[in-house]
């Protein structure tokens, strides 16, 4: 089985590189707020039979992202016992010591490090990050690690992940286009009854359009649908975001500020996932 392929948002460091201007975003779109709520239905799996995956564990020092030389061994010898696999997810963990943000940052960045070590051996592999944060209330040295997850490459596409939330944003800008179906098609395997579909897209799109109909195309205005998504959400929901984040238009320090101060004062839950 694949797991959620998720990173803790508020600190994903491409926050200092776009913007979420919201008149010059406007003018970009052909819809309004670059944003459209759209409907999916249930799809049938495209895959029933896939390998089970295998594991493997690097640990950290305290308060550390850089993989020492035995967790880079132990990756290695991973990957060498595991030749076919093509696909793995890493995820990020932390242990009690620090604030929810920074937890979630250094897992990201644990799971991050993780992910550029793996591509550096096995350069044709499909990594995919998700960052936990805090997962014990004290300095547990256990829980400063990031697990790797892999699945033979025997299949077409990974299995589809359990991904749930209260609310879903896709981005279908044109760099997306590959995963952008595949995508839609695991969110409707597990989406809550009662939960919204949003997509982000600069092209044309109708209100409770079938979002499978929607072909991905033009550039990315992730960070404004973003803006725009929190406003229509209530204390304690779960927003989840799928993007590679690929913005044409830097967004300001002062921008990314403004939008961890928005999703602080609406009370939200924000995650992502980066193909």
């Amino acid at each position: 089985m694949i797991f959620l392929f998720m990173l803790g948002f508020l600190s994903f460091n491409p926050l200092e590189m776009f913007s979420v201007d919201s008149d010059y975003a406007a003018q970009r779109c052909k819809s309004r707020e670059c944003t459209c709520a759209v409907s999916l239905s249930r799809v049938s799996p495209r895959l029933i039979n896939f390998e089970t995956v295998s594991a493997q564990s690097a640990y950290f020092e305290e308060g550390s992202d850089s993989l020492s030389v035995s967790q880079k061994s132990a990756i290695s010898q991973h990957l060498a016992l595991n030749p076919t696999q093509r696909y793995f997810t890493v995820t990020g963990y932390a242990d009690g010591c620090g604030s929810d943000s920074y937890n979630n940052s250094l897992s990201y960045r644990r799971a991050l490090a993780t992910k550029r070590y793996i591509k550096s051996i096995r350069s044709s592999a499909v990594v995919a990050i998700r960052a936990v944060g805090e997962i014990s209330s004290t300095h547990d040295s256990r829980s400063r690690r990031v697990d790797i997850q892999s699945q033979d490459s025997s299949s077409a596409f990974p299995a589809y992940p359990e991904i749930s939330a209260d609310v879903y944003l896709i981005d279908a800008s044109g760099s997306m286009s590959g995963s952008y179906q595949y995508w839609l098609e695991a969110i409707s395997q597990a989406r809550p009854s009662g939960s919204r579909v949003y997509i982000s897209y600069d092209g044309y799109c109708r209100a409770g359009q079938d979002a499978l109909s929607i072909a991905p195309g033009g550039g990315t205005e992730i960070w404004y649908s973003y803006w725009y998504i929190i406003d229509r959400m209530s204390p304690g929901q779960t927003l989840l975001i799928i993007s590679d984040f690929q913005s044409r238009v830097p967004l300001t320090r002062s921008e990314g500020i403004r939008i961890r101060e928005k999703v602080d004062r609406a009370g939200v839950r924000v995650i992502s996932i980066v193909p």
